[in-house]
């Protein structure tokens, strides 16, 4: 929702289109893969950041559908 969100920007941050169009926005992620989160719990475990090896599902809650 590329264009939509532009025109938010537009009509509340009084930003002119044609600028909101060439800037670089966010785009947010639309689903979540926990393979790759554990690589970067397990390199925070090695660097003293988090105590112990986590595992990533276990920061995950799973809802069912």
């Amino acid at each position: 929702h590329h264009e939509d969100s532009a025109k938010i920007l537009v009509n509340y941050a009084k930003l002119d289109l044609e600028r909101v169009r060439a800037m670089n926005r966010t785009t947010y992620a639309t689903s979540l893969d926990i393979r790759a989160m554990q690589p970067v719990l397990d390199i925070a475990v090695r660097y003293s950041l988090i105590a112990k090896p986590t595992p990533a599902s276990d920061l995950v809650v799973r809802i069912p559908t």
